[in-house]
């Protein structure tokens, strides 16, 4: 999935995939699936998924789905990270270095 894109044609994405692997009698182990949707977030998602691995969750795909596109929501009104470099930090405000 790339960043900023939508969870929802991503869910769609990824059932039409393993829906295609059942039509071709490949069963996909429901916790497999939920591994693979949940490696294939961008890195705006990594609080959601070690939030999810860390709770052990049972969810089924569908369930992760809804969560994710709840979670969508507040990952999109989130301020983007600052990227540091080194051991060096923009500082707020004037843009000037400070060592970290």
């Amino acid at each position: 999935m790339e960043e900023g894109s939508s969870v929802s044609e991503h869910a769609i994405k990824m059932s039409g995939y393993t829906q295609r692997l059942e039509q071709l009698e490949c069963t996909i182990p429901e916790e497999l699936k939920i591994d693979r949707v949940l490696q294939s977030l961008p890195p705006s998602y990594k609080s959601f998924v070690v939030t999810h691995n860390q709770i052990g969750s049972t969810d089924t795909i569908t369930e992760l789905f809804a969560k994710l596109k709840a979670a969508e929501v507040d990952i999109k009104k989130a301020p983007p990270l600052r990227k540091v470099r080194g051991k060096e930090a923009l500082q707020e405000g004037g843009g000037k270095r400070c060592p970290c």
